[in-house]
């Protein structure tokens, strides 16, 4: 008999741990995408995520390495999904690292950080990425600059991508990512010119001075505050174009114009056609992604054109 009651109890603890684990929320979709010398003498690290409902608000936390400056997100405690708000980069017992609630079912995080000798032309960076919550599928995009020669992605790379201005990118994915599982992601590489790959497409493109002082900016303002300054001025320009743009617009539904974005396009010939806010769809899987968002956060590919 009391064999019997202890295989029971035995059972109910095997049942009510499992059934706490699968209770804990995971990120669904989640891509990290690492764009060395893009817009900055640094590299850029983008992560795009999406969660189930269900599973938000929660708390996410991502290391980051030691020299990141500054991070921006979107989908976190500010309820505008397609808001990007400043967020501390703090420090931990093991690190520098980012901390958020989400609260939007897809958030965007950004982050610079600059691993680059200063005086050299050889490239090399390496980040191991954790989180604290599962992830169902994982994608990681390795973006080659275009000024790069003998560009090596030493990540296991199962897809070459290149986007409609002859970026190149390198992919691989990891499905049932546990939570606190590292992923390793390195590169190196030479850049003789010293060029970013904004620079080398607005010239491509024909960009005007105006464009290309922008970037003189950023290369000059790697270290201090004005790389904050810049982002302020964006704010404030991007803050005034809200205002004309909503003056002149005309308001489609109450509870569009109290979202406080445009709901509204107009086409060529003068019509208005109503406009999902905050979102658009994937140029190639056609999956539901944010507004503005640079790749995929189901299939990964990026949103170039």
């Amino acid at each position: 008999m009391q064999l019997v009651k202890r295989t029971l109890l035995l059972v109910s603890v095997i049942l009510f741990f499992s059934a706490a684990l699968q209770a804990q929320p995971a990120i669904k979709n989640f891509t990290i995408s690492v764009w060395p010398e893009y817009d900055h003498p640094g590299v850029l690290v983008i992560f795009n995520g999406r969660m189930d409902v269900q599973d938000i608000p929660t708390e996410v936390i991502f290391p980051v390495p030691d020299r990141s400056r500054f991070a921006l997100v979107a989908g976190s405690t500010d309820t505008t999904a397609n808001r990007m708000i400043p967020i501390p980069i703090q420090d931990s017992a093991n690190g520098k690292e980012i901390r958020f609630s989400v609260v939007q079912p897809e958030f965007h995080v950004e982050f610079y950080y600059n691993p680059f000798e200063e005086g050299s032309t050889h490239r090399h960076y390496a980040y191991d990425f954790t989180s604290n919550l599962g992830i169902d599928s994982l994608i990681v995009l390795l973006q080659q600059p275009i000024t790069a020669q003998s560009f090596q992605a030493q990540i296991p790379v199962e897809q070459q991508l290149q986007d409609n201005h002859g970026i190149i990118y390198y992919q691989t994915r990891y499905d049932h990512v546990a939570p606190g599982k590292s992923i390793h992601m390195e590169a190196q590489y030479e850049n003789p010119q010293g060029q970013l790959t904004t620079d080398v497409l607005q010239a491509q493109m024909g960009g005007s001075q105006e464009a290309t002082g922008s970037n003189q900016d950023q290369r000059s303002g790697t270290r201090g505050p004005s790389i904050w300054l810049m982002f302020v001025i964006v704010a404030l320009v991007a803050g005034a174009l809200f205002f004309i743009t909503k003056s002149r617009a005309k308001p489609v539904s109450e509870s569009a114009g109290s979202a406080g974005v445009s709901t509204t396009d107009t086409t060529d010939a003068g019509e208005t056609q109503p406009e999902s806010p905050g979102q658009q769809f994937c140029i190639h899987c056609g999956e539901s992604i944010p507004k503005g968002a640079k790749f995929c956060t189901k299939c990964g590919r990026p949103q170039s054109g």
